[in-house]
């Protein structure tokens, strides 16, 4: 009789243990596996969080933007109204300062036929 192990002495039984050990195995790689997946499923939702935070802070900043845009847009209207206003008045101006011109020329032109009318006497 042998001193070995009674229960490894026969092929059945080492194909147990075989078939055991490839369980085990088996069982080791699917714990690493789910372990694996639940580490990259953390990875994505941290991922997914940061974006939602970006993609708030891109709405603030969005609407701040377009806050900026309206208040232009006021502005620029309202410098337009004024550019109108002010072209208008400076045409204004320039058609009574041409009518002033002609005016005070068709004067002279006056006082200097009457100049000469008074020295022919």
């Amino acid at each position: 009789m042998s001193l070995s192990n009674p229960s490894t002495s026969r092929p059945g039984a080492m194909s147990l243990l075989d078939k055991y050990a490839a369980i085990n195995a088996s069982i080791e790689d699917a714990r690493k596996r789910v372990a694996s997946t639940r580490a990259d499923l953390e990875s994505i939702n941290s991922e997914i969080e940061n974006v939602r935070e970006e993609r708030e802070g891109m709405i603030e900043e969005t609407q701040s933007t377009n806050e900026k845009k309206a208040r232009l847009e006021v502005n620029l209207k309202e410098a337009v109204i004024e550019r109108i206003a002010k072209l208008n008045e400076k045409a204004r101006i320039e058609k009574e300062f041409n009518s002033v011109k002609r005016e005070l020329s068709e004067t002279r032109h006056r006082v200097d036929e009457e100049r000469m009318k008074f020295l022919e006497r």
